[in-house]
Order: structure tokens, then sequence, then C-alpha cells
């Protein structure tokens, strides 16, 4: 919320950066606090439908790809964002740091809605696939902006939020 305040009253606002950079820049920030809203609260979204989640502690998976259900796929599809981002207000991304990022950005994630659990009944699963299926998806995310890049490098220079360091 600081960050959408300063954003907001002009504080955080980018007057050097192109119309794509800002586009860049606030659509990030929406897509952040959008993950944060769908990972920490007590709501259970599926498809139009949101239901509050009753007070508990969640479970925890700890087996690897046993019982893939389509969340693993949505899981997916939700982090192929944070590697378009990242490669996009990152000047120096490059493959493994996108890799830990997505292991770190996951690991946290997973770590909290534990603690959370624990501390606030917050009543969310914490599962190893949903770590795997957002590296997988933060790699995808990456490696399809590059590949952007390779055929139309003019759009992603665009939308590039520094200068690409070389």
């Amino acid at each position: 919320m600081v960050v959408l305040t300063l954003i907001v009253n002009n504080s955080l606002m980018p007057w050097d950066k192109s119309v794509p950079q800002r586009i860049t820049l606030y659509s990030a920030v929406f897509y952040f606090f959008s993950v944060a809203v769908l990972c920490f609260t007590p709501l259970k979204f599926i498809g139009h439908h949101v239901t509050p989640l009753l007070a508990g502690v969640g479970t925890v998976h700890l087996q690897a790809l046993q019982g893939l259900d389509p969340t693993f796929y949505l899981n997916i599809v939700m982090a192929v964002p944070l590697g378009i981002y990242y490669g996009l207000l990152i000047p120096r991304a490059n493959i493994l740091k996108v890799f830990l990022v997505g292991i770190l950005a996951s690991g946290f994630v997973e770590v909290a809605q534990y603690v959370l659990d624990h501390s606030i009944w917050l009543n969310r699963s914490v599962d190893i696939n949903d770590v795997i299926s957002n590296v997988l998806g933060v790699l995808i995310g990456y490696i399809s902006l590059k590949v952007v890049g390779f055929v139309f490098p003019k759009l992603v220079q665009w939308f590039r939020y520094f200068n690409q360091v070389n």
C-alpha cells in the first residue's frame, strides 16, 4: 500500500520514462498486489466465485508431483508474469537469476502461508507442488520474453524499464 500511495501522490512518478515503461512499472505493481491478495487473504477463488475460507490450519503437502490438480497449472499461469516483469525491470537478468528469483519468491509465499496458518489460522495449504509450478511459470515467462525479444526486439526494448546493460 505504501508503494501505491507514493505512486498516486507522484512521489514515485517516473517523469523521465516513456508511457510503455510506465505501463510496465504500474502493471507490475498491480500484479504484485493481485498475487498478494490471492496468496494471503482467507478467500478461495474458483472461477467467477469467491468464497471465504473458514478459520483453521491448512494442510502441508511435501510429496512432489503427487496428485496434480488444476491448481498446479493455474500456479504456472499465475507466475508467468513474474518472469516477464523480471526480464523487463532488471537490467542484468539471466536464466539462473530468474530461476533463483522463482525459488525465493515461491518459497517466501509458502513459508509465509505456513506461518500465517499457524498464527492467525489463515487456512491456506502449503504445497511443494506450488513451488515447482511457480518456478516453472517464472521460467516460462522469462523465456517467452526472450523469444519475443528475439523476434521483435524493438517491442521488448520499448517496454523495458531500464536500458539494457551489457
